[in-house]
């Protein structure tokens, strides 16, 4: 009796009829995670983690200089902290317009267009000359914040195969978790020797030399611009199907499936 273990055919790609269509299918997946260089995949994380950390830091650099903030606009500190809890508020409702955007019109461009106006509205509050000013202001750099959250994740999943994120992911949470332990440091240096003022200034330099690095430097991720499904439309169709597109009620919608919600309440639980 022979004790040569039986022979194992090789695999094959397209193994029995019918298949074909499979096959065609995988290869398609493949090439649509080929499409960068891995020199370029870090880049793409490296910019990802960097406007992440921004993102977070800015939720916490004001914390120490409450006091100062409080003397200038004669305000009280609960006041004050309102205005973060206001930040935060802002935070959490942008994801339903960024999220759209970004499948619309890309991650590159929703990088670009939420990295310019917070630019602009840390300037703003870092001039606020009142309080209802730097609330506004402050609101409205919250708006733009969370893109850079919603945008690292998603073009690290628009470049990286399932089973190679894990480190790329690793790094782009590494800066978005980094940044709220930095903001209240950078703030406690900067109310030691200056204006609180100055934590402002150096958010927007932040912002500043990330923004000429995403524009020379950061590809389209996107697979496909729905953007391009307008052409030829009129414009009441194009503004009919941006609505249908964009319509913040489809993300509510989404909790309505009973394994997501169980996962949020577990979540919302375990952060009590």
């Amino acid at each position: 009796m022979s004790s040569t273990e039986p022979q194992v055919p090789p695999a094959s790609l397209d193994p029995v009829p019918g298949s074909g269509e499979d096959t065609d299918q995988l290869r398609v997946q493949v090439s649509v995670y080929s499409r960068f260089k891995p020199l370029q995949k870090r880049i793409v994380t490296g910019i990802a983690a960097v406007c992440g950390f921004l993102a977070q830091m800015s939720t916490t650099s004001v914390l120490a200089a409450v006091p100062e903030i409080v003397t200038t606009f004669e305000t009280s500190a609960t006041v004050i902290n309102i205005s973060n809890a206001v930040y935060l508020t802002f935070m959490g409702l942008s994801a339903f317009i960024w999220g759209p955007f970004a499948d619309i019109f890309g991650r590159r461009q929703a990088y670009l267009s939420s990295l310019s106006l917070f630019l602009l509205f840390t300037i703003g509050t870092a001039l606020a000359p009142r309080l209802e000013v730097f609330f506004l202001f402050r609101a409205l750099t919250a708006f733009q914040g969370t893109a850079f959250l919603i945008l690292g994740s998603t073009c690290i999943s628009d470049i990286y195969h399932p089973t190679e994120r894990a480190t790329s992911v690793g790094w782009f949470l590494s800066g978005a978790a980094f940044g709220p332990a930095f903001g209240p440091v950078l703030g406690g240096i900067v109310v030691t020797y200056t204006t609180w003022r100055v934590i402002f200034w150096i958010q927007a330099s932040f912002a500043l030399v990330v923004l000429p690095l995403i524009y020379f430097a950061l590809p389209e991720t996107h697979h496909q611009l729905r953007v391009s499904e307008l052409q030829g439309l009129s414009f009441g169709a194009k503004i009919s199907k941006l609505w249908n597109w964009g319509n913040p009620t489809k993300v509510v919608e989404i909790y309505g499936n009973k394994n997501l919600l169980l996962v949020v309440l577990v979540t919302l639980w375990a952060h009590r």
